[in-house]
């Protein structure tokens, strides 16, 4: 809000009475003391304010409230208590609060005066020199806006007293300014001490309008102001001002302003001393020390003569036209005072209107001889006339919107000053209507009567003082109609004569106790299981019949709370649980409580809510409809099913599919109704990874091999969880990528290359390799098997290029039968390989005596797998590794040889198979060995039945080949291995070929 006068001389912004609100709260226990700091009497927000309050055992004021008019505690007794008053209690400074100050002093520099502690930002002018640049009169500063008050003649430099300069303009003319009361703005007065000084004064402003063009003639005022944007000033019908904002509002407000001589300072000296026991002077009001002592200057005194002067606004500036008949007139006793009058529209207003010898009210007054009330018919009052008194409260926002029945009591507390004698009489408080500046006797009226004071209130009778009056019924009627605001007033309940003629001081009071009920609950909802207030269809199904609700709950007032929570059958409407008011918490703290075992059935709705209490007062029920469902029934096991279609693999259970980096789905359901998710693991039990959906679709790519176990249970809407179901199904191990059954019906002289790879890598036979039956045929297990016969003299098999990659893990495999003629003669014999510029990058072999045991198991060599170091013609160097099981002759052998690039290491598996005549139990053994070397690419054709070396093919297998497969990337596992031992071909894993999982490269 800003509040700025504009065209105005004086600027003021006061605030009238005190609100006290008060509020019974409960009380901890001594001992909740505890740490608390109870040496600083101040919190910074309400609820700790009253927290520390009820503590401590003492008043705590609320410091995020305070204002210069308004502060507001938290009282050990539980109330809470605000305090408006019309004079600022104090003000801030420098972000510290201090003592109100109105002392003027000059500013440093000199260029100003300024006012000590005031509640704006106040200067005043230090004089107008040739080196000074001119400033205004005043200046007030507040909220960012600026308002300027310039006089029309040239300032001197003024003398200071206290809160007064005195600008001495003249012989017999000076301005004296006021710093008002409460410190917000000034008050300018002219004095002229007699008529001739009144026409030098004309003369000098004749002279200054004739200079600067202003409006006005003779001894006319004009006042220029300037005011900030946005705002206007306007005259009224009563020949005030108001300085109205956008929305014609009114910020400031002045009444006809009036000017007055000294006729009482005459009456006063002519007066004959009165004792106190004199009763005749004493009824005629003039011997009251009240009186004698107020100070001359700022208000007309008692018998002094007072003119209403016009006011008018020209071209922003006020014009004041002094009386002339007065200044004219013969009798007027000089000096004699100008004073247009303005103050700011704050949060209150008070007046004086009277009827009779006047037709003006007094707006904001502020010297206890303004504050008559009733009939005055002596020469104190300057004339014969009735008066009343009012003061208006506003910004009772937080009080209208309670009902009447929350104020507990109300007092209106106004100083009375001064009684027409020391008999007791009656004065009445009543309610009235709005007021502003321009409220006369006509326009306040008089409503509802709240309460009345019967006394006399002198101070030579020892009754002056503070009186109360009851305004109870004032203040629950504003209650009752929401009203934001409310009008008190007072009357002399006899108006008829001097008997009830009394003065009262303007900074009136008033005290407002009531209690507040408790808001109603906020946050309410369920704490555990956790879940938000829903109602209707989205109620949430609970799992348990103990759920715990929580709520918060507050006070508008800031005092402790109790929550107390019901739950109701919702299908009966019968309440089943109620927690009475449970343990009293600080305002703003949550509540929590778990319904007790046995009050909810399976399978029953209910509603939830809260109430909260003050200890007397309930906010009923919280507003929003609360709801739950228990189900205590767990869900029957999910059903986990392999999806079967637009997945690279089809993890079916008790089959080998798949592979490493091959994924697959299943799809998990559930034949209960209410399956709202789901949580699985794969090789995790219990499991934890949810998935939502009464169906829901899981995916899964394997990182090993072999068998996996997948865990599900389904949890429903109330969140039961199933019995686990386990679906366990096998990740196969690596396809080939390359395979050669030697089965090809044409044996045109290519072999076929039959694995699942898109790059087909045939294997052209050369020399006179032959076709001949394999083993599966001999053995009975599938007829139509093939086989290649080698002469060990120049028949080997070859493809167009490389088929692994040397330096990564590989794995090959093969099905022999070493030719018995061929054994003993010194010589070694390759199967496998791929060659590169001068050596094999590998080479799987029978080799005659490098092996574990000099010359093998009964000199019949060992079967061999060597990496060569290098290729290079000149001693490659390699790694070999050899087989610890004796060769057989004439009989069926499964080689397999591995390089594990992770590992390091090298292998050789041999599984005797035997003869259709003598088969064996065909279990493969294992031998291996460390590579310390960095392996190399080879980058020629792999080859079957001879290898490499410093340039020259050579070891020419004598005997037959059957089922060459070619594993690139990865090793496999033993079992694996057992099984194509055993006869599995690779369509036997899984169902069909791409059933068995490619292998992955590194």
């Amino acid at each position: 809000m800003k509040w700025w006068v504009a065209g105005a001389t004086v600027f003021a912004v006061v605030v009238s009475g005190t609100v006290v609100v008060s509020l019974g709260l409960q009380r901890g226990t001594d001992d909740e003391a505890g740490g608390a700091d109870c040496s600083v009497p101040s919190a910074e927000t309400v609820g700790a304010a009253a927290a520390l309050a009820d503590a401590c055992g003492i008043d705590v004021e609320v410091a995020e409230a305070r204002t210069p008019w308004e502060r507001t505690w938290a009282t050990a007794d539980g109330a809470a208590r605000t305090d408006f008053s019309v004079m600022p209690n104090q003000v801030q400074r420098d972000g510290e609060w201090v003592d109100l100050d109105r002392t003027l002093v000059v500013a440093e520099g000199g260029g100003a005066i300024e006012v000590a502690a005031p509640v704006y930002e106040l200067s005043l002018s230090a004089g107008d020199e040739p080196a000074r640049e001119p400033r205004p009169l005043g200046v007030i500063e507040y909220g960012g806006e600026r308002l300027e008050v310039w006089f029309p003649l040239e300032l001197p430099e003024p003398e200071l007293d206290g809160a007064r300069a005195t600008y001495q303009l003249d012989d017999g003319v000076r301005l004296e300014v006021t710093v008002s009361p409460d410190a917000t703005g000034f008050t300018p007065i002219v004095v002229l001490d007699s008529p001739a000084a009144a026409a030098r004064f004309e003369a000098a402003l004749v002279a200054a309008r004739e200079a600067s063009g202003d409006a006005g003639e003779g001894i006319d005022v004009a006042f220029r102001t300037v005011v900030s944007e946005g705002l206007r000033v306007a005259t009224t019908a009563e020949g005030g001002i108001e300085v109205l904002d956008e929305r014609d509002e009114v910020r400031f407000s002045s009444p006809p302003s009036v000017m007055w001589d000294a006729a009482g300072d005459v009456e006063a000296d002519d007066a004959p001393a009165l004792e106190a026991d004199d009763a005749p002077a004493l009824e005629a009001g003039v011997a009251d020390p009240e009186l004698a002592e107020l100070e001359r200057g700022l208000h007309a005194m008692p018998g002094d003569r007072v003119a209403a002067m016009p006011v008018v606004v020209v071209d922003g500036r006020i014009v004041v036209s002094p009386d002339s008949a007065l200044l004219e007139d013969p009798a007027t006793v000089w000096p004699v005072r100008i004073d247009p009058s303005f103050s700011g529209k704050g949060p209150a207003d008070w007046i004086l209107v009277r009827t009779g010898g006047f037709s003006s009210s007094i707006y904001k007054w502020t010297d206890p001889i303004d504050g008559g009330n009733g009939r005055c018919t002596d020469s104190s009052c300057n004339a014969n006339f009735t008066a009343r008194l009012a003061w208006q409260f506003t910004g009772l926002d937080s009080i209208g919107a309670m009902v009447g029945g929350d104020v507990i009591n109300a007092q209106f507390r106004v100083n009375g000053v001064h009684s027409y004698n020391c008999n007791a009489a009656t004065t009445d408080l009543f309610v009235s209507g709005w007021i502003n500046s321009s409220t006369t006797w006509g326009s306040l009226g008089v409503g509802l009567y709240s309460g009345s004071v019967t006394g006399s209130q002198r101070s030579s009778c020892g009754t002056a003082g503070w009186k109360e009056f009851d305004a109870t019924a004032a203040i629950r009627q504003l209650a009752d109609y929401n009203w934001t605001a409310i009008t008190l007033g007072l009357k002399s309940a006899d108006e008829s004569s001097m008997a009830g003629w009394k003065r009262f001081a303007y900074d009136a009071t008033l005290a407002v106790s009531y209690n507040r009920a408790p808001n109603k609950a906020t946050n309410v909802k369920l704490a555990s299981p956790a879940s938000a207030c829903v109602a209707g269809a989205g109620r949430p199904m609970i799992a348990t019949t103990t759920p715990t609700i929580s709520a918060v709950a507050t006070d508008p007032d800031g005092g402790n709370v109790q929550a107390e929570f019901s739950v109701v059958d919702q299908g009966t409407t019968n309440e089943v649980w109620n927690s009475r008011p449970i343990a009293a918490k600080a305002s703003g703290s949550t509540f929590t409580m778990a319904v007790p075992t046995g009050k909810l059935l399976n399978g029953k709705a209910y509603q939830y809510r809260v109430t909260v209490t003050d200890g007397s007062k309930w906010s009923g029920w919280s507003t929003a409809v609360c709801e739950f469902a228990v189900d205590t029934s767990k869900p029957a096991a999910p059903k986990v099913v392999p999806v079967a279609t637009g997945q690279p693999a089809v993890y079916a259970s008790g089959v080998e599919r798949g592979g490493v980096g091959i994924a697959g789905a299943f799809t998990l359901s559930s034949t209960a109704s209410d399956v709202v998710s789901y949580k699985y693991g794969f090789g995790t039990n219990p499991p934890t990874t949810a998935v939502t959906g009464a169906t829901a679709t899981v995916t899964y790519t394997p990182t090993k091999t072999g068998p996996v176990s997948l865990y599900v249970v389904a949890i429903d809407r109330a969140g039961n969880v199933s019995a686990t179901t386990t679906y366990t199904f096998d990740v196969a191990f690596p396809e080939e990528d390359g395979v050669w059954t030697f089965d090809d019906a044409t044996r045109d002289g290519t072999a076929t290359d039959s694995s699942g790879v898109a790059k087909k890598n045939p294997l052209v036979l050369a020399g006179e390799a032959q076709w001949t039956t394999g083993p599966r045929e001999l053995f009975g297990s599938r007829a139509g098997d093939g086989a290649l016969l080698f002469d060990g003299v120049n028949d080997f098999a070859a493809t167009a290029g490389p088929v692994v990659d040397t330096r990564k893990s590989f794995t090959v495999s093969a099905f022999v039968r070493l030719d018995a003629a061929a054994l003993n003669k010194g010589k070694p014999y390759s199967i496998l390989g791929q060659e590169g510029l001068k050596n094999s990058g590998f080479h799987v072999q029978y080799h005659p005596s490098s092996c574990p045991t000099p010359n093998g198991i009964d000199g019949r060599g060992c079967w061999r797998f060597s990496m060569m170091n290098a290729d290079v013609l000149a001693n490659p160097g390699s790694v070999v590794v050899s087989s610890s099981e004796a060769v057989r002759v004439d009989e069926w052998v499964l080689l397999v040889a591995e390089h594990n690039a992770t590992t390091k290491k090298t292998a050789i598996w041999s599984c005797p198979v035997g003869t259709p005549q003598s088969p064996t139990t065909a279990v493969p053994k294992k031998s291996q060995t460390s590579r310390a070397t960095t392996p190399w690419q080879a980058s020629g054709p792999f080859t079957v039945g001879r290898s490499q070396y410093n340039g020259q093919p050579l070891d020419y297998w004598p005997g037959a080949i059957d089922d060459v497969r070619v594993f690139s990337g990865q090793v496999l596992s033993e079992a694996k291995i057992r099984r194509m031992c055993q006869g599995a071909e690779p369509s036997d894993f899984g169902g069909d070929v791409n059933a068995v999982d490619p292998t992955v490269g590194e």
